[in-house]
């Protein structure tokens, strides 16, 4: 075979083979486009933007909703206190007591999600409007009070929801000394429940001793044999579960 005949075969097969790669790869990315348009696949084009948010989340979870806590009666800050309070399920369903009962410890009328304290004049709408609006006025005061003990309240949910509690179920100051007592107890290495509990309890102190006639009285009256300390604490005990009950589940609504 002549040199001539030879280069002309050896050109021949690079454009064969030339146009095959190019052939292939134009049946590829049909069969590519084809697949994609597929409906099996438009759902997965469809899904995949969620699976990404979603896994960022679990990365980098959202920040808890601090500022609808108590925007309105559906919030779950009101919802927290109502369930400490006894008014309200875990699932925001009113209980008997919801619509009516006296106080056991200073026998006041209430009703409503936060107990009124007869604030609302006997109308339970009424009272679910005026708890929310006394919430909604002492709330940056309650913050500044975390700040000030270092706390941070757009951080400390949890720190947060037990404050206004206490400032829903006691005297004003009792809210105030709450987050002082919190910082201490941290310091004496106490965590998670216990500190709460612990903090809540000493928020009661004034005088040198635990103030707080009405869950004492409820003590007494029942014939419990424990300390003041002891009787407050079972009932803020009770308190702060419930809260994280309410909690943990808006959490799990929130973030998948």
């Amino acid at each position: 075979m002549s040199k001539r005949k030879e280069w002309g075969l050896k050109e021949h097969l690079v454009v064969c083979t030339r146009d095959w790669w190019a052939g292939m790869t134009s049946l590829m990315l049909i069969l590519l486009g084809a697949a994609a348009i597929a409906p099996p696949m438009q759902s997965l084009w469809v899904a995949l933007p969620g699976a990404w948010e979603r896994l960022a989340t679990r990365l980098h979870p959202l920040p808890p909703p601090h500022r609808s806590l108590f925007d309105s009666l559906e919030s779950v800050g009101v919802l927290a206190i109502a369930h400490a309070e006894g008014n309200m399920t875990m699932s925001g369903k009113p209980t008997a007591s919801y619509w009516g009962h006296s106080d056991p410890g200073n026998f006041r009328r209430n009703q409503g999600w936060c107990s009124d304290q007869g604030r609302g004049g006997g109308d339970v709408n009424r009272a679910n409007q005026k708890c929310l609006e006394r919430v909604q006025q002492r709330l940056a005061l309650i913050k500044t009070d975390l700040q000030t003990a270092q706390l941070e309240p757009d951080t400390q949910p949890l720190v947060l929801l037990n404050a206004v509690d206490l400032y829903n179920q006691a005297s004003p100051w009792v809210s105030q000394q709450f987050p002082q007592a919190y910082y201490t107890a941290q310091t004496k290495g106490l965590s998670g429940e216990q500190a709460m509990v612990w903090a809540r309890v000493e928020a009661f102190r004034r005088r040198g001793k635990i103030d707080a006639s009405g869950l004492i009285g409820i003590c007494r009256r029942e014939g419990r044999q424990v300390s003041d300390w002891d009787c407050v604490a079972a009932d803020q005990r009770r308190r702060v579960q419930a809260i994280a009950r309410v909690w943990q589940q808006s959490e799990l609504a929130i973030v998948p």
